[in-house]
């Protein structure tokens, strides 16, 4: 197969950023946060009469430690003009907005964020409260379907009349408890950010230009902030593998890219040249990932050699899996030493 210059098609992609709203499904090891940096640069470099400040561009992405190293990157890149650029976290950015409106959203701006663990407990309390016996398993099992509701960017009220009434009571107990406790989960800061938007607490047009990366790990609420935050003008770049998601179980939907694709007609720019395996992990890499159905097409290619075969190894469970690495790389790394002492 044929295939173009990685570079070539990273060109044709940083163009179509300029240009307006751009779809870029980019596989393993082939460059995203690469192309982002560049993304910036161009949208900065391309602006008419400076229309487009560094402080009108948003990138949002699901790490602390991979929105610091789009800062960082972005820096060595331009410079100072990197100084007014947001990179954060998709949740960083929603408790900015809720801490913006906390007082009209029913908190005060020192709300708490609590993990899983809290939320479990608090949930054990209303249980109680309401002489409800439930095991561990069956607690975890509320929890994960109210987070999923969350997902799905739904507050109690919104829920289907013939979901479980149990279910809906619980989730309105939870989160009538999380507010008089001055307190939000990750998932209530993206419900509460929209909120804003929706009721127009929180004013549109502050962005001219949005870059989401790992698009392939976000659910529908967080789709529906990256709307709001676009508003009517905002231009948004999309970068993520739909052949990566793993995060299906708390409502990641890879899909959610080729929605966006049709919502704004977006221009797909794939890529699709992997920079850090060998020919043979992609061979079998593509081999499984063509058996993916409903996804942009694309395959990965190499120009490195075809490296060592692959080796598959049977293993009983998880720890034999770990002690099997384990023991695997120790060898590796003694048989590497003893080759640098002979050089």
């Amino acid at each position: 197969m044929s295939k173009k210059s990685d570079m070539h098609k990273q060109r044709q992609a940083i163009k179509a950023i300029t240009e307006g709203m751009t779809a870029i499904p980019a596989g393993a090891g082939t460059g995203k946060t690469s192309l982002i940096i560049e993304g910036i640069s161009a949208v900065l470099a391309s602006s008419r009469k400076g229309i487009t400040t560094s402080s009108k561009i948003l990138a949002v992405t699901f790490g602390k430690k991979a929105a610091k190293e789009i800062k960082q990157r972005l820096k060595d890149a331009i410079g100072d003009k990197a100084n007014n650029v947001i990179a954060s976290t998709l949740h960083s950015h929603a408790a900015s907005i809720v801490r913006n409106n906390a007082k009209v959203l029913g908190f005060s701006k020192q709300f708490s964020i609590i993990g899983d663990d809290a939320v479990i407990r608090a949930l054990k309390r209303i249980c109680a409260s309401q002489n409800l016996s439930l095991t561990e398993k069956q607690l975890d099992e509320e929890y994960d379907a109210i987070e999923l509701f969350k997902a799905k960017g739904l507050f109690p009220n919104q829920i289907a009349p013939d979901s479980e009434y149990r279910l809906k009571q619980l989730y309105k107990e939870l989160q009538e408890t999380l507010m008089s406790a001055n307190c939000l989960t990750y998932s209530d800061l993206i419900l509460y950010a929209c909120k804003a938007y929706e009721e127009q607490y929180e004013p549109d047009g502050q962005w001219e230009q949005i870059f989401v990366d790992e698009t392939q790990d976000i659910n529908p609420a967080q789709y529906a902030f990256i709307q709001y935050l676009a508003g009517k003008k905002a231009n948004i770049c999309m970068v993520g593998d739909d052949d990566q998601c793993i995060y299906g179980w708390r409502g990641a939907d890879p899909k959610l890219m080729q929605r966006f694709t049709k919502d704004y007609s977006a221009k797909i720019c794939s890529l699709e040249q992997n920079f850090r395996s060998t020919g043979c992990i992609l061979k079998a890499a593509n081999s499984v990932i063509t058996n993916n159905s409903d996804r942009i097409q694309k395959e990965l290619f190499t120009k490195r050699d075809n490296g060592q075969p692959i080796r598959v190894q049977r293993l009983s469970g998880l720890y034999d899996e770990a002690c099997f690495i384990a023991k695997y790389i120790k060898k590796r790394l003694k048989e590497f030493q003893g080759s640098k002492k002979k050089s």
